[in-house]
């Protein structure tokens, strides 16, 4: 059995979109039936539901709150991962657990490998950093099989995403300031969960490690914006800001661009796409 922690999030949403009911026995857990901040209760669920497969999708994920409540973030995204990853190797369940591109300072001029230094700017970014050593110390100590997936800017057709927020203030405002000095890749959950899908007859006979997994190529959130209306043919002006305009609590890295080359060598039956076929797929999901 398949067991997805983090029902109502838009990552889980793109696994239960993807998973027709032939496949294998899945099961979705929201936050009632698996609190990440209980390790009582995970370590209770995973044992009594003995899953061949835990695919993570629950994570504290508010970047701005993070930084006037770390403890819950903390809470959360590691010592919740941690209890996570005990459970799965005392039932000896492949764990696939996803990070983030915020575990960069951004500092770097090429996209970020899997060995380079982490040195994130923000709780968020601090707390998915400190999550990833926990299942890697964990999968030394014991037998863990699986992977971690750090991931970029992630968006879908539902939740709480940069494209459904861009998209709906079109409706109500004339022009958008829109953050051009910040580089990434949009990743769209569709995709993302179908390459993880995909990886899994590998993952589940190898042991833990890590991998960086997103769209291929980069923008700005400008470009994003900018690319998003194009398609859905909407004359919304935009208008480019720097960072330094748009304050926020939470330091985000200038540049965060993940480099893809050992997934792609690891499974080269898996092509990945540039994102903006992922912005493609979403829109007409959207039917814009």
């Amino acid at each position: 059995m398949i067991l997805v922690i983090g029902k109502h999030g838009q990552l889980a949403q793109a696994f239960k979109d993807q998973v027709s009911t032939k496949l294998k026995p899945i099961e979705f857990l929201d936050h009632n039936e698996c609190d990440l901040s209980s390790p009582e209760q995970i370590s209770s669920v995973i044992k009594h539901k003995k899953p061949s497969i835990v695919i993570n999708c629950g994570a504290y994920t508010n970047v701005e709150k993070a930084e006037v409540e770390p403890e819950t973030c903390y809470e959360i995204n590691e010592k919740g991962v941690e209890a996570l990853a005990i459970a799965c190797s005392e039932e000896s369940s492949t764990l696939i657990h996803f990070s983030t591109d915020y575990v960069f300072s951004g500092q770097k001029n090429s996209a970020y490998e899997e060995g380079d230094e982490t040195s994130p700017l923000n709780v968020y970014g601090k707390s998915k950093i400190l999550g990833e050593k926990a299942i890697l110390r964990i999968a030394n100590q014991q037998n863990l099989n699986g992977a971690i997936f750090r991931t970029s800017w992630l968006y879908y057709e539902t939740g709480h995403n940069f494209l459904r927020t861009m998209l709906k203030l079109s409706q109500t405002q004339d022009q958008l300031q829109v953050v051009s000095d910040q580089i990434g890749t949009p990743t769209y959950c569709g995709d993302l969960s179908r390459w993880v899908l995909e990886s899994l007859p590998t993952l589940k006979s190898r042991p833990m490690d890590l991998f960086h997994l997103s769209h291929l190529g980069q923008t700005s959130w400008f470009g994003f914006a900018e690319y998003i209306f194009e398609l859905s043919k909407n004359p919304i002006a935009l208008l480019p800001v720097t960072t330094q305009d748009f304050p926020t609590k939470a330091k985000r890295p200038s540049f965060s661009v993940l480099d893809k080359s050992k997934f792609q060598q690891t499974f080269p039956h898996i092509p990945l796409s540039q994102w903006q076929l992922g912005v493609k797929r979403c829109l007409k999901k959207l039917s814009l």
